[in-house]
């Protein structure tokens, strides 16, 4: 069995993406949840290696989650999905234990490559928060500045590896 994937979305159509991209990607066991009380009663079962969040749920705002997800799952990857272009928003992210901070719309190959290389570096998920961002250049102030590049690097390979496709 694959890594434990925990899709948050209230989109099921946002959801559904995510999980096909992620299929193709790697061996994952996937959940799903539209809101914060259709995942609690999930996580009492399955314990994630890795959460997509969005932000903004019907029940509960995705930083208050993530919160909680840290807390209960420290070595968890919790990715944060969001609209909201906003430097206070991705500060409140990291503070709440996000490893990475997406902002929609994004490439999805561009984040499976994000996905990838988190899991390939246990030993830097929280010294800093990755950012994959496609006009959010106000966002990079909460970012390690080499991250950044990296996080720059992944987008333009991901575009370059469409392009040729």
């Amino acid at each position: 069995m694959g890594k434990k994937v925990i899709i948050v979305d209230d989109h099921p159509a946002n959801r559904k993406l995510l999980y096909f991209a992620l299929r193709t990607g790697g061996e994952y066991e996937f959940h799903e949840a539209g809101s914060a009380a259709e995942l609690m009663p999930l996580i009492e079962k399955v314990t994630p290696d890795l959460a997509l969040l969005d932000i903004e749920l019907p029940d509960i705002d995705g930083l208050t989650l993530a919160e909680k997800l840290r807390k209960q799952f420290p070595k968890a990857i919790l990715v944060m999905l969001s609209v909201l272009d906003n430097p206070d928003v991705l500060k409140k992210a990291f503070e709440a234990g996000a490893n990475a901070y997406v902002i929609k719309p994004y490439n999805l190959r561009a984040v499976l490559d994000l996905i990838c290389r988190l899991q390939s570096a246990p030993e830097d998920l929280f010294t800093n928060m990755r950012l994959l961002y496609n006009n959010a250049a106000s966002l990079s102030l909460y970012v390690n500045p080499q991250k950044r590049e990296e996080d720059s690097q992944i987008e333009e390979d991901s575009q370059l590896k469409e392009a040729s496709s």
